[in-house]
């Protein structure tokens, strides 16, 4: 399943690109044309931004194939 993720608003506030070691905040949609988009929530991880944005795919993928969303598009807003 594809996942785009955004990084605007993490980059507005903090002024910097998402890297390095922290506690990661994701907001995930699950976009699927018949439907619209559904949010799937938040998910929060502590450690390298690349594990959390890892682990954050992986979850709403599993999210979304337990409401039938399998093969749609994934959107991934990295909270400030």
């Amino acid at each position: 399943m594809k996942a785009t993720f955004y990084t605007n608003e993490f980059m507005n506030s903090h002024a910097r690109e998402p890297k390095g070691h922290g506690y990661w905040g994701f907001d995930v949609s699950l976009c699927v044309a018949e439907r619209g988009t559904t949010s799937l929530g938040q998910y929060w991880a502590t450690g390298t931004y690349s594990a959390a944005k890892r682990e954050a795919k992986k979850r709403a993928e599993q999210d979304a194939r337990s409401i039938g969303g399998t093969g749609k598009q994934l959107v991934v807003r990295v909270l400030p």
